[in-house]
C-alpha cells in the first residue's frame, strides 16, 4: 500500500489550437469556424501517492482570434473557454529517469462564447480529456513539465444569433500544449 500522500498545485501556460468546426442552420448556408491559435492557462491542484498516482481538479482558460467563412467570404472574431476537469494522472517514477513520462484522463465542464463579426453565442457543456507529457523533477518540493492535453466534448449545443438568424455550433475541441511549474506541499 502507498504509504506517502503529497499535494501539489501546478501553474501552466501555453498555446491552444482550437480545431475547424462548423455552423449549421436549417436550410441555410454553412459557416465553417477555422481552426483557433490562441493562449492557454491552468492552474491544478492534485493529490499524489509514492507509486505515482494523482488526483487533480484542473482550470483552463483558453482564449484566441478566429476566423469563418461563409460562401468563400471571410471575417474576423474570439473565442473563449473555460474548463474545469477532475483528472487521474500516471507518473511513471523510476529512479534512472531523469524526465518522467506521464498519461491521465479527465472529465469535467466546458463554458465557451465567442463572437464572430455580428454574430454571438454562449455554451457550456459536459467534456473529457486526455493528456501525456513529461516533468522533470528537480527536488522533493519542485519540478516543471511539458504537457499535450486534447479535449473534446459529446452534443455541445452553442447558438450564434446574428443578422442571418441563430446558426449551431454542435462541437468543442481543442488540442492545448503547455509548460508548467508544480510545487509539492
Amino acid at each position: 500500500m502507498p504509504t506517502d500522500f503529497n499535494s501539489y498545485i501546478e501553474l501552466s501556460s501555453g498555446i491552444n489550437f482550437t480545431h475547424d468546426s462548423e455552423l449549421r442552420k436549417s436550410g441555410a448556408s454553412t459557416l465553417f469556424m477555422t481552426g483557433v491559435e490562441g493562449l492557454a492557462s491552468s492552474v491544478t491542484l492534485g493529490l499524489a501517492n509514492d507509486w505515482g498516482l494523482a488526483a487533480e481538479v484542473e482550470y483552463t482558460y483558453r482564449s484566441g482570434a478566429v476566423d469563418f467563412s461563409v460562401g468563400g467570404s471571410f471575417a474576423e472574431g474570439y473565442l473563449q473557454s473555460h474548463s474545469v476537469m477532475g483528472n487521474a494522472v500516471y507518473y511513471a517514477k523510476t529512479p534512472e529517469l531523469v524526465f518522467q513520462p506521464f498519461v491521465g484522463i479527465g472529465a469535467g465542464y466546458l463554458w465557451q462564447e465567442a463572437e464572430l463579426a455580428n454574430f454571438e453565442g454562449s455554451g457550456s457543456v459536459f467534456s473529457y480529456q486526455a493528456k501525456a507529457g513529461a516533468r522533470l523533477q528537480f527536488n522533493e518540493q519542485a519540478s516543471a513539465s511539458l504537457e499535450y492535453k486534447f479535449q473534446t466534448t459529446s452534443d455541445f449545443d452553442m447558438d450564434f444569433t446574428g443578422p442571418l438568424g441563430t446558426y449551431n455550433l454542435d462541437s468543442a475541441t481543442n488540442s492545448t500544449i503547455q509548460l508548467g511549474v508544480q510545487m509539492s506541499f
